[in-house]
This record gives C-alpha cells, structure tokens and sequence, in this order.
C-alpha cells in the first residue's frame, strides 16, 4: 500500500527529519519525541539545542525497553535520528579548542551529545538513578555505529568533567569515575575494554592528533592495565605523532605524569616493534630511555638481532652500552651473539669503544670468559678478533696516508702500525690454534 502522507501537511522540521531519518531506514517518528528531534534539527543556537536534549533526555527515560518492545523499538529509532541531527556538531575541530583554557574547554562540551554524558555522569548510585542511566547508556550504543567518534569523545568528555570539578588532584577517586562510566559504554556495545581503547585511539588518530595527545596521559594512568606495553595501542600513538608531539611525552615521562611501559614482558614489546616503520622505532626508543630502564632489561633482545634487519634497535642499545661500563654480564651477553660474516661490528664497536677508557677490565673480562670456553667458541671469538684486526689495520693504513701529507707528525713512542699489527694477528692466531693459555690471548690482543 502506498504512503499517501501528504509532506505539504508537516512541518518542515518533521520533513527534514523524516528525510534523514529514511536514509537510515527508520521509520517517521511521532509524538513529543518526533516534535523534538525536529526542532533540535532545526536549531541552530547552542544553548537551546542543549535544552531540547534535556527535554529529550526527559522523554527517554520513561521509556520501558526491558518490558515494552514498542519502547524499546522508539529508543532505537531516537537514536538513530538524534545522531543524525547533532553529527554536524561533532568534527573535532568543532569540539577541541585551540587553547586549553578552563572556559573554553567548558563551552566545547556544551552540546546535545555531552548534555547526554553529563546527565549520565551525574546519576547516584539510587535504583531509580541506576535504571535511568541503563536507558541512556543504551541510547548511547544504539548510536555507535552511527558516530565512529563517540567513544573518544566519551573520553574526553570525562577529562573536561573531571577539570571542569576541580577533581585533577584526587587522581584515584577521578580514575574511578571515568573507568565506571567507559567500561559500562564498552559492555553497552558488547566489546571489550581494551579493544574499545583501541579502537576509540585509532578513530580518533585518524582524524585529530591534537586531541588524541591530550587524552592519552589519562588512557595510560586511568586504564594502565589494558595500555602499559600493549604494543598495538602504542603503535596507533607513535604511527601519528611528530617530532613536537614526541618531544611533549618524553616530557610528560620526564616530569612523572606518564608512565607507558613497565620492566615485566617488555622483551615481547621490544620484539613486537622490530617490524614498525623506522621513524616509529626511532621514537619508541626515544620513550624507552625515557623511561630509564636498566640496560639488563633491553640487553638480552640483542642475541635475537640480524645487524641487517634490524639497524634501529641495534643502534639504541649500542647508544645505552656506551653509557655503562663493561662487566662479565654485558661481555659475556655481547659474545653469545653469533659471528657472522655479513660485516656485523656491533660488537666490535661496542668493544673498540670501552677499550678506549676501560682497556684493561676489558682485556680481564674477556679473558675469564674465554678461559670457560669451549674450542668452538674459541674460534667464533678468533673470528671476532680477526675482523677487529682487519678494521684497525683499515684504519692506520688511512691514518698513515694522512699523515703523510704536509708536516711530518710529532716523534712518538708509541711502537710502528706494522708491530702493532703484528702482534694482535698472532694473538688471534694463537686464539684460534690452541686451547690452552686462552686467558692470555685476551689480555694479549687489548694490550696493545
């Protein structure tokens, strides 16, 4: 049977609404409701658009969507037309302002959909204040799949509110509140905490870094369980950042307001960035130091590197090395790399470097760890020797071209390049002939 409504017979709010509401195949909503979502769809001032969302808001929750199937069935129609008439209020850069001052961030949430979050926020733990909110978080899921933003402006409406009533120093009665209210929205549209963090960051990353950065302070000390390490959720951060941006978290962890990785199961996120693009890796190791962490925490992921694959993990951790001093720990877990000869100097540089102010605890550390080695890994370390040798002689012979040119160099005592060589090719030959004695190879090479 043909619809033989007449459009010219309804308010032209009503005909707009209903066109909206058509193109999600809702059917044309009747009543006080239907009177005031037409006049939201209409208003343009702020203000009064906020007050027909209370008077909305009114009319929901009398609503009985767990008896009545006819209210539940409005409640879905509602919402999909109210996410209709306020979409256009909700670009980011329509909500977040420029400058984070208490009053404008106050006016950003004075709109339909934060009058919902507000009104939610402010119910009592009253059986009567629990079945109204019931109502209002289901109207908020109903509209979900109709606003991909609503989960990350649900956060950061929760931010504002927290400010907005002077609750920034009482961090564990604030963490409360917004984890309460956005675990109820997650359970409302059936996810689960974390993947909803996830992806409330990823929707909001493709649209406003700005206001991601400021919301994520608070993901990872509200919610530090579901955010601390979890590499997924790290890599949606670090994917959008700038080099600004990554200046203001290395900040934040500096002045203690960020904590984003803990000591425990760090190794599998360290191992879960060796595939991100290289800017990504570069900046996640600007957050691990950061952080602090002991060298014995990153050293054990560096038997797991290819020198070729994997150039900015490598680097970060030679750059940690040359803070340390070297002891039978870092000796003993450089060596268990393998010798390759794919020209890995990891090694060599690591060692060439403390040699420069540490030569003789150097040259004793890797004599008692060659005194427990076997003739295998005797070899393998000749084979090291034999590259530091072959790179130093590379060296002098540059340096004596050098030299060669313009004044003749001052007289020194020290012995001639081809001694030197000399004698370290004899250690390695020595290293890699014999079993024996293999502490004073050692001690042999690095004194020279």
């Amino acid at each position: 049977m043909e619809d033989d409504t007449d459009d010219d017979d309804i308010p032209l709010s009503k005909v707009r609404l209903k066109e909206k509401s058509d193109k999600s195949d809702d059917s044309f909503i009747d009543g006080l409701l239907g009177d005031l979502l037409g006049k939201l769809q209409e208003e343009i001032d702020s203000d009064k658009r906020c007050y027909i969302t209370e008077e909305i808001i009114a009319e929901l929750i009398e609503l009985d969507i767990n008896k009545n199937q006819s209210d539940e069935d409005m409640l879905c129609s509602v919402s999909r037309a109210f996410a209709n008439c306020i979409i256009d209020d909700l670009p980011s850069d329509k909500v977040f302002p420029d400058v984070l001052s208490q009053d404008k961030l106050t006016d950003s949430v004075r709109k339909p959909l934060f009058v919902i979050l507000k009104t939610v926020y402010g119910y009592s733990s009253s059986k009567d204040d629990q079945t109204k909110k019931s109502i209002l978080i289901r109207f908020l899921a109903e509209m979900h799949s109709q606003l991909p933003c609503l989960g990350y402006f649900v956060l950061y409406f929760l931010k504002v509110q927290i400010r907005t009533e002077n609750k920034k120093d009482d961090n564990t009665k604030a963490s409360a509140l917004k984890i309460a209210l956005y675990k109820e929205f997650c359970n409302s549209i059936e996810k689960k905490l974390d993947q909803c963090l996830y992806d409330d960051l990823y929707a909001c990353h493709m649209v406003d870094t700005k206001l991601m950065m400021w919301i994520v302070p608070d993901l990872y000390r509200d919610f530090k369980q579901h955010m601390v390490n979890n590499a997924q959720t790290l890599k949606v951060i670090i994917s959008a950042i700038d080099a600004k941006q990554l200046q203001t978290l290395v900040g934040k962890v500096l002045q203690g307001h960020l904590v984003m990785f803990k000591t425990e199961n760090l190794h599998s996120l360290l191992k879960a960035t060796l595939c991100w693009e290289s800017i990504e890796q570069f900046f996640f190791w600007q957050l691990i130091n950061a952080h602090d962490f002991n060298i014995d925490t990153v050293l054990p992921l560096i038997t797991e590197l290819d020198y070729d694959l994997h150039p900015e993990a490598l680097t970060a951790i030679m750059l940690m090395l040359k803070q340390e001093k070297p002891n039978a720990d870092y000796i003993k877990c450089l060596f268990s790399r393998d010798i390759c000869d794919n020209g890995d100097l990891f090694i060599f540089t690591v060692i060439k470097y403390w040699c420069d102010e540490y030569i003789d605890k150097v040259a004793e550390l890797i004599s008692a760890l060659l005194s427990t080695s076997n003739d295998s890994q005797r070899k393998l370390f000749g084979e090291l020797f034999a590259l530091m040798e072959e790179e130093e002689e590379i060296s002098a012979t540059k340096s004596s071209r050098l030299q060669g040119r313009g004044r003749k160099p001052a007289s020194s005592s020290k012995p001639p390049v081809a001694t030197v060589s000399s004698s370290k090719r004899q250690a390695v030959r020595d290293l890699t002939d014999s079993s024996d004695d293999s502490s004073e190879v050692g001690i042999n090479y690095y004194h020279r």
